[in-house]
């Protein structure tokens, strides 16, 4: 999903896949997710707010990584509800 708001290919099918079960690569999934949701911000009209969380998403996903995922979730949500509400 990020990399089709991204226009590009930001994250990898094989680090998707692999991310979950290692965690350097998990790491550096939400790294890359992170600088995904610059882009994710400029759509939502929230690109301030999403823009330095890049940061927090690579510490969480360090220490709790499940917070990371739903962080990241909750903000491809967000493009769901607008899509809905364009509808």
């Amino acid at each position: 999903m990020l990399n089709a708001v991204a226009g590009r290919e930001v994250i990898s099918t094989p680090v998707a896949v692999i991310a979950g079960c290692c965690m350097p690569v998990g790491l550096y999934y939400y790294y890359m997710a992170g600088q995904a949701l610059v882009e994710l911000g400029r759509v939502l009209g929230r690109e301030e707010a999403l823009r330095n969380k890049g940061t927090l998403l690579v510490v969480l996903g360090f220490f709790v990584s499940p917070v990371s995922a739903m962080i990241v979730q909750g903000h491809l949500n967000e493009l769901y509800d607008a899509q809905q509400n364009q509808a």
